[in-house]
Formats: C-alpha cells, structure tokens, sequence
C-alpha cells in the first residue's frame, strides 16, 4: 500500500504544509512528512506502542516484519529511521495523538512526550442505558469490548453479574 499511495500524495501536494497528519499504522506519513520537511502527527485510535512493548509481545520474532522485503521496500522509500519491523508496528511521527487516557494505557508510564494522550472523543455519541456514578464503598468497574465486538449484551450481562458477585459496582 505504501508503495501505491506515497508517489501519488507526493505529486498532489501543490503547496508545504506545515505538517502530515495520518493513521498511526500509515508508515507513508512519516516518509511523506520526511521528504516535506515537516512535522508527522500520527493519529493513534487504539493502544500505543513502543518498541519495549512490541518486543514483551513477540520477543526475538521481530513480529514477522523483518528480512530481505522489508529491507527492500525501506531502500526504495528511503526511510532510514525504520531500521526493523519493530519500526512499522511503533506508531510513526513526531508527535503521537493517543485517543485513550494514560491511564487506560498499558505501561503508560513509560511513554515520552512525543505521546499525547486527549482521551475519548465520544462526549457528542448517542447512548443506549445510562451512566452510573459509585454509590457507597464498593469500587465502580468498567467494562468495554472495544468497538468491533460490543453488541454481545448477554455477554455483558454475564461479565456484570461475576463482577457484582465479587464486590464491584
């Protein structure tokens, strides 16, 4: 896909614009924004990861991006601050919008500044129920399954009833 986007936004770009802003798995961005000479804003709707993540997820595996092609394809791109496949998964860019909160992040802690974590971007999303605050002393749980799985409501049901039989609103 790269190989098929990149020469045809190169040639639409009439004027410099003062950044790119793409998908955090786009890796066209940042070499858009490199040859520009401009800001990357990669723009990241799940977890963020970073190169000590990737690597406690598939150790020594290179997650299946390495060798001969990768190395090819990085050649012909001219992208010399991907050096493994390691480097396509880590969301590219100068600056990473993270649309979590730090603390829903995995290992948050141990993202730098480049990573801006602005939370949700639901506040204007129509609701079905209703929101519930933490009444008395039992900690308040929330459960998501995330935006491709989440119409299972007997699953929700059954997850809420185990949750509540172990002392959590």
């Amino acid at each position: 896909v790269t190989t098929a986007v990149l020469p045809r936004l190169s040639g639409e770009v009439a004027a410099r614009p003062s950044f790119v802003m793409h998908d955090g798995a786009a890796l066209w961005g940042r070499i858009l924004a490199r040859a520009l000479a401009v800001t990357s804003v990669a723009s990241i709707t799940t977890f963020a990861f970073n190169r000590v993540i990737v690597q406690l997820l598939a150790p020594g595996d290179d997650v299946g991006l390495g060798g001969a092609r990768l190395a090819s394809l990085l050649a012909r791109l001219g992208c010399p601050d991907v050096v493994d496949g390691v480097d396509v998964i880590v969301a590219p860019g100068d600056l990473k919008l993270v649309y979590t909160s730090r603390f829903f992040q995995p290992s948050g802690r141990f993202f730098d500044d480049g990573h801006v974590f602005v939370g949700t971007l639901l506040e204007d999303r129509p609701r079905d129920g209703t929101r519930v605050d933490a009444v008395g002393s039992r900690p308040l749980a929330y459960l998501s399954f995330g935006t491709i799985f989440n119409r299972n409501r007997k699953e929700l049901e059954r997850i809420s009833g185990i949750l509540s039989a172990a002392g959590w609103q």
